[in-house]
């Protein structure tokens, strides 16, 4: 892109009349820079923290169930306290994932949406139009959707992972239980039934907007799904893939 085209494009207008051209140029470039820093800065770091935080929630419920087990395979040590321990704990970190959950689940839905949108808009025209685009477009184009793939599976996979390891604690209770005979204490075994009650009852899910679930099974048919429709894509614009397979896109002017 020339020097007076960017100008025009990313200056906002503005002309300075007594500064050189050059001068123009590098502050129209810094403004540029500014501008799509905050643009994709601030959108980058919501995704980034939403991952950083499911991954510590990930990392507290592993660190919860395997404390889940030890404390009851520790028969002697056992009692009321210990167990209404757990239970606590456990209420604390599902209350954690569910206020996350509020916060993050309409950001999420926008997310996704976004991406499929992106996908489906930016697939169609760059597959129709290949031959008609230069090559640095193309290109440009292809690692926008790149970039939003990779940020639509952080997301996802995280959400996924968090979820699993949360919903773990029933199975890990079952495990820790299976040979435990409280039934001589009754407090004790009353601690055991309430406790194995919540975690029976409590589901911990992570949403888009609680319109869906960020599952593995959901990232999957959304992956399959757009994939079937680049598939139909290209199958109805052969001369576009004939043009990429050969080559034939349109080169930047000099």
């Amino acid at each position: 892109m020339g020097r007076d085209s960017f100008l025009h494009l990313h200056f906002f207008s503005v002309r300075l009349g007594f500064l050189s051209g050059q001068i123009i140029y590098v502050i129209g470039s810094i403004l540029f820079l500014i501008r799509h820093s905050i643009t994709w800065g601030t959108l980058a770091f919501t995704i980034v923290l939403y991952i950083f935080m499911c991954d510590c929630l990930r990392r507290c419920f592993k660190s919860y169930n395997s404390s889940l087990i030890s404390t009851f395979k520790d028969a002697k040590s056992l009692n009321e306290a210990t167990v209404k321990n757990l239970e606590e704990r456990f209420v604390y970190l599902s209350d954690l994932l569910c206020l996350m959950d509020e916060i993050f689940s309409p950001l999420v839905f926008l997310w996704s949406v976004g991406f499929v949108i992106s996908v489906c808009i930016d697939s169609t025209f760059d597959i129709a139009l290949y031959h008609k685009m230069n090559t640095l477009s193309f290109l440009d184009s292809m690692l926008k959707l790149f970039r939003l793939t990779l940020a639509f599976a952080g997301i996802g996979f995280s959400a996924a992972l968090t979820m699993e390891e949360g919903n773990k604690s029933l199975m890990s209770f079952y495990q820790a239980t299976s040979t435990l005979d409280v039934s001589k204490n009754a407090a004790l075994h009353r601690s055991v039934q309430f406790f194995a009650m919540r975690l029976s009852s409590t589901r911990l899910s992570l949403t888009g907007w609680k319109f869906f679930e960020l599952s593995r099974g959901y990232m999957l048919t959304v992956v399959g799904i757009l994939a079937s429709y680049i598939i139909i894509i290209v199958q109805w614009n052969p001369d576009a893939v004939v043009s990429m397979i050969k080559g034939n896109g349109q080169t930047e002017p000099t």
